[in-house]
């Protein structure tokens, strides 16, 4: 039965949007198409814990002796991979409620595990209402307590950050930004493909309670600050 009221909400929202934009003035949507094809090979004298094949370095394991005393991870390999190949599309739809209206579709082929390589993954798939000072985002997008502004961004494809929540989760946020310096967000989401091991996967969901994050961020030419917050039940 909930399940209906849903329905009807959204019915009731595409109508909304249809009549506001014989209002508002039509603007023809454009989709912006991206991406690139990778390919990296590499060699390595020792094993590794990694990811994705060796797409994702992790750290050296331990090492491990045998009888002689030899270590059994120190030995030369070669891989080469196009996991990492991307493709993506943004688009640009007609304003509605007074707000620009954007979206992102975006994948590649690492899969969701180290079982499903080479397989489509779904990394961002979302629509963005911005207004003056105010935005609402819906959909699969980086997790809330993801700062892109404080991500760094190189040419290859690691993320050159030891420690950061390299995870996208489907959420809703609304974020307010009173002056070009300062924002401020609340967001409610609910893990995607990204589950802690040695936990039910369905524990989140059955808890009934989204995971709920705030930050506010002060941002200038010479300094980006903030602070997050948050409270999840699973």
């Amino acid at each position: 039965m909930k399940n209906t009221y849903f329905l009807i909400v959204a019915l009731l929202l595409s109508a909304a949007v249809i009549g506001q934009e014989k209002v508002e003035e039509k603007k023809k949507p454009i989709a912006k198409f991206y991406g690139y094809v990778a390919y990296r090979a590499f060699t390595d004298t020792y094993e590794s814990v990694e990811a994705r094949e060796g797409d994702i370095y992790l750290f050296p394991k331990a090492e491990s002796l045998d009888a002689n005393g030899d270590d059994l991870n120190q030995y030369f390999q070669y891989k080469a991979l196009t996991l990492d190949t991307r493709m993506g599309v943004k688009l640009n739809g007609p304003d509605a409620f007074g707000a620009k209206i954007t979206g992102l579709i975006e994948a590649d082929w690492l899969g969701t595990s180290n079982n499903y390589t080479r397989m489509p993954r779904l990394r961002h798939a979302m629509i963005k209402m911005n207004w003056e000072k105010v935005n609402l985002l819906m959909g699969q997008y980086w997790h809330p307590m993801f700062t892109t502004e404080c991500f760094p961004k190189v040419l290859n494809f690691g993320a050159a950050l030891p420690f950061n929540p390299l995870n996208r989760s489907p959420q809703i946020r609304l974020t307010f930004a009173p002056i070009k310096e300062f924002y401020m967000y609340l967001a409610a989401s609910s893990y995607g493909y990204h589950n802690f091991a040695g936990t039910d996967p369905n524990a989140h969901r059955n808890s009934g309670i989204p995971d709920i994050h705030g930050q506010v961020t002060f941002k200038n030419d010479v300094i980006t600050a903030g602070l997050v917050a948050g409270i999840k039940s699973a």
